[in-house]
Protein backbone atom coordinates (compact mmCIF):
# COMPACT_ATOMS: atom_id res chain seq x y z
CA UNK A 1 0.00 0.00 0.00
CA UNK A 2 1.56 3.51 -1.15
CA UNK A 3 0.39 5.55 1.53
CA UNK A 4 1.88 8.39 0.50
CA UNK A 5 4.90 10.23 -2.15
CA UNK A 6 7.86 9.73 0.22
CA UNK A 7 10.57 7.57 -1.34
CA UNK A 8 9.55 4.55 1.25
CA UNK A 9 5.68 5.09 0.09
CA UNK A 10 5.35 5.67 3.66
CA UNK A 11 5.29 1.87 3.46
CA UNK A 12 8.19 1.03 5.20
CA UNK A 13 11.51 2.82 6.80
CA UNK A 14 13.49 5.09 4.61
CA UNK A 15 16.49 3.18 2.88
CA UNK A 16 14.95 -0.30 3.13
CA UNK A 17 14.75 -1.71 -0.73
CA UNK A 18 10.89 -3.70 -0.92
CA UNK A 19 10.81 -6.72 -2.82
CA UNK A 20 8.29 -5.50 -4.92
CA UNK A 21 8.45 -2.01 -6.73
CA UNK A 22 6.17 0.86 -5.64
CA UNK A 23 5.34 1.91 -9.07
CA UNK A 24 4.08 5.53 -9.39
CA UNK A 25 3.90 6.49 -5.43
CA UNK A 26 4.51 10.13 -5.65
CA UNK A 27 1.19 9.94 -8.39
CA UNK A 28 -0.58 6.91 -6.78
CA UNK A 29 -1.22 7.40 -3.27
CA UNK A 30 -3.70 7.23 -0.40
CA UNK A 31 -3.01 11.26 0.30
CA UNK A 32 -3.24 12.01 -2.50
CA UNK A 33 -6.10 10.34 -3.03
CA UNK A 34 -7.96 11.17 -0.31
CA UNK A 35 -8.74 14.88 -1.14
CA UNK A 36 -9.58 13.84 -4.87
CA UNK A 37 -13.22 13.60 -5.44
CA UNK A 38 -12.47 11.55 -8.91
CA UNK A 39 -10.10 8.49 -7.08
CA UNK A 40 -10.65 5.14 -7.10
CA UNK A 41 -10.22 5.65 -2.82
CA UNK A 42 -12.64 8.38 -3.01
CA UNK A 43 -15.11 6.37 -4.84
CA UNK A 44 -14.81 2.70 -2.68
CA UNK A 45 -15.39 5.06 0.31
CA UNK A 46 -18.24 6.17 -0.60
CA UNK A 47 -19.46 3.05 -2.18
CA UNK A 48 -18.76 1.31 1.47
CA UNK A 49 -20.65 4.57 3.15
CA UNK A 50 -23.62 4.62 0.79
CA UNK A 51 -24.06 0.56 1.39
CA UNK A 52 -23.93 1.37 5.16
CA UNK A 53 -26.31 4.48 4.77
CA UNK A 54 -29.47 1.97 2.84
CA UNK A 55 -28.34 -1.39 3.66
CA UNK A 56 -27.03 -1.27 7.34
CA UNK A 57 -23.77 -3.28 7.98
CA UNK A 58 -22.46 -6.28 6.54
CA UNK A 59 -23.64 -8.87 9.34
CA UNK A 60 -26.36 -7.21 10.69
CA UNK A 61 -29.04 -8.51 8.27
CA UNK A 62 -29.52 -4.98 6.65
CA UNK A 63 -27.64 -5.46 3.46
CA UNK A 64 -29.32 -9.04 3.06
CA UNK A 65 -33.06 -7.81 4.06
CA UNK A 66 -33.54 -10.21 6.66
CA UNK A 67 -31.74 -13.02 5.06
CA UNK A 68 -32.65 -12.20 1.40
CA UNK A 69 -30.67 -10.61 -0.95
CA UNK A 70 -32.07 -6.75 -2.31
CA UNK A 71 -33.84 -7.39 -5.91
CA UNK A 72 -32.27 -5.03 -8.96
CA UNK A 73 -34.04 -4.68 -11.50
CA UNK A 74 -31.89 -3.73 -14.70
CA UNK A 75 -32.60 -1.19 -17.11
CA UNK A 76 -32.92 -0.95 -21.05
CA UNK A 77 -30.47 1.52 -22.59
CA UNK A 78 -27.96 1.54 -25.57
CA UNK A 79 -24.91 -0.73 -26.07
CA UNK A 80 -22.34 -0.02 -23.12
CA UNK A 81 -24.54 0.83 -20.96
CA UNK A 82 -25.32 -1.00 -17.49
CA UNK A 83 -28.26 0.71 -15.68
CA UNK A 84 -30.71 -1.24 -12.73
CA UNK A 85 -32.29 0.05 -10.24
CA UNK A 86 -32.31 -1.11 -6.67
CA UNK A 87 -34.57 -0.07 -4.10
CA UNK A 88 -34.63 3.75 -4.36
CA UNK A 89 -31.56 3.91 -6.08
CA UNK A 90 -30.58 4.23 -9.69
CA UNK A 91 -26.67 2.97 -10.49
CA UNK A 92 -25.86 3.38 -14.19
CA UNK A 93 -22.16 2.46 -15.93
CA UNK A 94 -21.07 3.88 -18.88
CA UNK A 95 -18.62 1.07 -20.74
CA UNK A 96 -17.86 2.71 -23.99
CA UNK A 97 -15.27 5.85 -24.81
CA UNK A 98 -18.60 8.10 -25.70
CA UNK A 99 -20.96 9.87 -23.50
CA UNK A 100 -24.53 8.62 -22.74
CA UNK A 101 -27.54 10.67 -22.52
CA UNK A 102 -30.05 9.38 -20.41
CA UNK A 103 -32.99 10.65 -19.08
CA UNK A 104 -33.32 8.16 -16.39
CA UNK A 105 -30.69 9.38 -14.01
CA UNK A 106 -32.50 12.85 -13.14
CA UNK A 107 -32.04 13.30 -9.22
CA UNK A 108 -29.34 13.85 -6.75
CA UNK A 109 -25.85 12.20 -7.23
CA UNK A 110 -25.24 10.31 -3.99
CA UNK A 111 -21.81 8.47 -5.63
CA UNK A 112 -20.18 8.67 -8.82
CA UNK A 113 -16.60 7.13 -10.30
CA UNK A 114 -15.68 10.60 -11.01
CA UNK A 115 -16.58 13.42 -8.45
CA UNK A 116 -19.27 15.68 -9.13
CA UNK A 117 -18.31 15.90 -13.57
CA UNK A 118 -19.50 12.25 -14.20
CA UNK A 119 -23.29 13.38 -14.87
CA UNK A 120 -24.24 16.75 -16.72
CA UNK A 121 -27.41 17.47 -17.50
CA UNK A 122 -28.07 13.92 -17.94
CA UNK A 123 -25.10 12.91 -19.80
CA UNK A 124 -23.14 10.26 -18.29
CA UNK A 125 -19.70 10.67 -19.03
CA UNK A 126 -17.22 7.87 -21.15
CA UNK A 127 -16.00 4.73 -18.46
CA UNK A 128 -17.73 7.04 -15.72
CA UNK A 129 -20.38 5.36 -13.17
CA UNK A 130 -22.80 6.85 -11.25
CA UNK A 131 -25.74 5.97 -8.77
CA UNK A 132 -28.54 8.46 -8.43
CA UNK A 133 -31.60 9.11 -6.02
CA UNK A 134 -34.45 9.66 -8.68
CA UNK A 135 -37.54 11.00 -7.77
CA UNK A 136 -41.26 9.75 -7.11
CA UNK A 137 -41.48 10.11 -10.99
CA UNK A 138 -38.00 8.84 -12.18
CA UNK A 139 -38.23 5.61 -13.42
CA UNK A 140 -39.52 2.36 -11.69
Amino acid sequence: MQWDASPSAGFTAEGVIPWLPYGDNAARNVAAQRGDPASVLRLCRDLIALRRAEFGRAGSGGAERGGRIARYRELPGPPGLWAYRVDGLLVAGNFTGEPITLDALAGPVVASSAGDGVLDRGVLAPWAGVVTRPGPSGPR
